[in-house]
């Protein structure tokens, strides 16, 4: 895990270097995001939202026996997918890192959401009714204990937000605390 976001120990990293990590991706991707959001929830739950274009959802599997919606596994699960960018590689490295993950995305006003579990899928995409909107995509993740060490206080973030914020010329970033 520390190879994939950061850190001297190859074998381990930090849910805040974990967190840094796919909110400066998406932070930095290409195309821009107009707002990317960190909520901090209780339990170590984190959501990273994002108001730029919504994460795909083409309904059509590629080939026989696949899943349908290939296009939303392939941000979520294959951080080199060809097309791909920052976002996809930060999504990816989340899912993979992550305990469980669910992944959200609006199209017209409709929201949808895949959930995983430890890198891989536990509930493919459907209809979703979120009680707040927290962007036009976003997700929402416990970092893995297993993989992932220790917990993600505000004022660590607040350090780090500032630093992607020196590299995400243009892009709004917020902090939400609702740990409590």
């Amino acid at each position: 895990p520390g190879i994939y976001v950061g850190g001297d120990d190859p074998t381990t990293a930090t849910a805040l270097q974990l967190v840094a990590f796919g909110l400066r991706c998406v932070a930095t991707s290409t195309p821009s995001e107009d707002v990317v959001r960190l909520v901090l929830w209780k339990d170590d739950v984190i959501s990273i939202g994002f108001d730029g274009p919504p994460l795909p959802i083409e309904p059509m599997a590629r080939f026989a026996n696949d899943v349908p919606h290939p296009a939303l596994y392939d941000v979520v699960m294959a951080p080199m997918v060809p097309g791909g960018s920052r976002r996809t590689v930060g999504v990816a490295m989340t899912n993979a890192l992550s305990e469980r993950m669910m992944v959200v995305t609006r199209h017209d006003d409709v929201a949808y959401c895949a959930r995983f579990r430890r890198g891989c899928i536990a509930a493919l995409l459907t209809r979703f009714e979120p009680r707040e909107i927290l962007a036009r995509s976003w997700i929402t993740f416990r970092p893995d204990p297993a993989v992932v060490l220790g917990a993600v206080g505000i004022d660590d973030m607040r350090g780090i937000v500032a630093e992607i914020a020196r590299d995400a010329s243009g892009v709004s970033l917020e902090i939400v605390d609702r740990s409590a």
